[in-house]
């Protein structure tokens, strides 16, 4: 969220400390939540054609419930197996 901080030429993590000094000591759980909305209201303003919109609007396909096929192509029924 705040990436690694650059001096002299040497990369390193931030400390506690530093992370909480630039969220001013607010609770981290509630200012990710904040964020992540603050994300979310930003999409749903874009353009629908934009990548990020249909990445986020997408539904992958579901497998069919009553059917599941195993490795070696056998077809085994799931309300078999839950009762």
């Amino acid at each position: 969220m705040f990436g690694p901080t650059i001096e002299n030429q040497i990369c390193r993590i931030k400390s506690n400390e530093e992370l909480d000094k630039l969220i001013k000591h607010k609770n981290i759980v509630n200012y990710i939540k904040a964020q992540r909305l603050s994300w979310f209201g930003h999409v749903q303003r874009i353009s629908d054609t934009r990548t990020v919109k249909k990445i986020f609007n997408w539904k992958p396909l579901t497998k069919n419930q009553k059917e599941d096929r195993s490795t070696d192509g056998r077809i085994t029924s799931n309300r078999t197996f839950a009762k």
